[in-house]
């Protein structure tokens, strides 16, 4: 793929670019963050405290 940008960036902002540009279409990371998962676990202990 030929990637065009206007106007042309640098050698170096084409570089930053570009690897920006493979991270965002490579495969997705871990899509729930740390407070996603402890609020997971409060909602289980919770649940398990409940008679």
């Amino acid at each position: 793929m030929e990637l065009r940008w206007s106007p042309e960036p640098s050698p170096e902002e084409r570089e930053a670019l570009e690897r920006a540009l493979a991270r965002l279409l490579a495969e997705p990371a871990e899509p729930r963050s740390a407070w996603w998962r402890e609020g997971l676990r409060d909602d289980l202990l919770e649940d398990r405290a409940d008679p």
